[in-house]
């Protein structure tokens, strides 16, 4: 809900930057020359991760995806993607709303699953094995399995940006003065008055 007026315009600055960056893929390997090891670079140019990253799913390119993550890291503090797989292989890449998804916790495991509700509804709901879904979070010292955003740690700064900013606009619909004044050369009454 606060993502509009400045909330908008920061976050979207961020997630459009995050966006733009280019992938690359390396392989490393360590190489004998003489008495010395060196660490010898390669890029790959094409590989199966690469294109998943690139081409996310059928809506939404590399850049979509990553902005859409980014917002939502910055929104409040996690993102989801749900891997869709073709056989074993992933296939597509699925941002999806965090405030919707549930981390089932594991005694043993850590997570156990996850629960997605559609609408952030109870009913629907749609659970995924931890291998199918990549959670990304900002450290929350209150809750080890979710994160905490940027704006939700300024929510309270930002309410009362985003209020005073309701009551100038709303002051200014007025024509900025009163619509009507009452006058009156009698005394009145405490009680007339706080009646009108």
């Amino acid at each position: 809900r606060a993502y509009n007026g400045i909330t908008y315009s920061t976050v979207t600055a961020i997630a459009e930057a995050v966006a733009s960056i280019g992938l690359h893929l390396f392989t490393r390997k360590f190489v004998k020359k003489g008495n010395k090891t060196e660490v010898q670079v390669d890029e790959v140019l094409e590989h199966s991760a690469l294109s998943l990253l690139y081409y996310g799913n059928r809506l939404m390119t590399h850049y979509d995806l990553f902005e859409a993550t980014q917002s939502y890291l910055d929104l409040v503090g996690e993102a989801f993607w749900i891997i869709l797989r073709d056989g074993d292989e992933p296939a597509e890449l699925w941002p999806v709303r965090p405030d919707w998804m549930k981390v089932n916790p594991s005694v043993k495991d850590v997570v156990e699953s996850y629960t997605y509700a559609p609408g952030g509804m109870g009913r629907d709901l749609v659970k995924f094995d931890p291998r199918d879904v990549i959670h990304f979070k900002y450290f929350n010292p209150l809750n080890p399995y979710r994160g905490k955003g940027s704006v939700q740690a300024a929510s309270m700064a930002i309410d009362i940006h985003t209020f005073a900013q309701e009551y100038n606009r709303n002051f200014f619909f007025n024509s900025a003065v009163p619509g009507m004044v009452f006058t009156t050369e009698q005394k009145v009454s405490k009680e007339v008055i706080e009646r009108f």
